[in-house]
């Protein structure tokens, strides 16, 4: 695994329709092996296969020792996030999960 951090800018609306789409687009980003940074500041819809994807994008970079960092949190995404159940710390980016 490389140092050097991938920045991928997620736009749109994040929803089912196009969560295939975004999933390849994850995974062929996670088949690097390099860290990777999503800046979801462009997300302007999201649903909770949006937060399914990042949540089983975040255990796949975890169980393969990669980094995964989420940025660009608007306040109506978070709210998207907790309404899911699934946390994110603010601070290090990353979905906390028990």
């Amino acid at each position: 695994m490389t140092d050097d951090v991938h920045t991928e800018l997620i736009t749109g609306d994040a929803l089912l329709a196009g969560a295939d789409d975004l999933q390849g687009r994850l995974g062929a980003l996670l088949a690097t092996g390099r860290p990777i940074r999503l800046d979801l500041s462009g997300v302007t819809a999201a649903d909770v296969s949006f937060v399914q994807l990042m949540v089983s994008a975040s255990l796949t970079a975890e169980r393969a020792g990669q980094s995964l960092v989420l940025t660009g949190f608007s306040p109506k995404l978070r709210v998207t996030f907790e309404k899911a159940g699934v946390p994110v710390d603010p601070t290090a980016g990353r979905i906390t999960l028990n």
